[in-house]
């Protein structure tokens, strides 16, 4: 017996119709599997960009030498503008916080002071403390002579507790070579007075003030 039948042909969207015997075997046949081709690929320069022809129309590629991205396009590789059309200018922001003051403030006041120490020769103390606009204090001091020279210095923030105080330190210490024992100095201003002592256990200097008078000292204002 002869019937008419209609096979459905998914992949290519189309119907045919034709006769066959009835109970005979009907073969279907597999869709082939579309060809992929690889749309984006890497390459060190110009010369090594492949072909431009129809089998990769639409490729890209990245070409490092020149940070550029080509694309295939009817037979050539064109270069793609990544960047696009400069946009509007966006609305300005909120303005920020005051921030604190750095150290780059402008110097309010120098406190600067010297003493030669009489029974330690040739022995220099220098001390200074650099008041900021900001409130801020920096304090350095220096030691010349005898051994050799040694200085130091240290920012203190206006919050902190030692300008709070007005105690300002700073500290110098003199390098230990072998078994000799390193001294060190302390400079301390407080309620306006300056000294400097000295420490080291070995030395009969140990535990010497020596304070800056207002002889030794001068303030300039800015």
């Amino acid at each position: 017996m002869i019937k008419n039948i209609c096979t459905i042909v998914t992949l290519a969207s189309l119907a045919s119709c034709g006769s066959i015997q009835e109970n005979a075997t009907v073969e279907s046949s597999t869709p082939t599997k579309p060809k992929t081709e690889t749309y984006s690929m890497y390459v060190t320069n110009e010369a090594s960009l492949p072909n431009c022809q129809a089998a990769n129309e639409g490729q890209l590629v990245y070409v490092a030498s020149n940070k550029q991205m080509r694309a295939c396009q009817e037979g050539k590789w064109i270069t793609v503008d990544l960047k696009g059309e400069k946009g509007d200018k966006g609305d300005r922001g909120e303005k920020g916080d005051k921030g604190n003051d750095s150290e780059g403030n402008k110097i309010s006041q120098l406190d600067s002071c010297q003493k030669i120490v009489s029974n330690y020769p040739f022995i220099a103390l220098s001390s200074t403390v650099i008041t900021y606009s900001n409130g801020d204090v920096e304090t350095s001091c220096e030691v010349t002579g005898s051994k050799y020279g040694i200085k130091g210095s240290s920012h203190l923030s206006v919050l902190s507790a030692g300008v709070q105080n007005k105690i300002y330190g700073c500290t110098v210490s003199y390098d230990s070579f072998g078994s000799e024992t390193a001294g060190w100095w302390y400079f301390e201003t407080e309620n306006g007075i300056r000294k400097a002592t000295y420490n080291d256990s070995t030395d009969p200097a140990d535990g010497n003030n020596y304070i800056f008078s207002n002889a030794d000292c001068k303030t300039t204002k800015y």
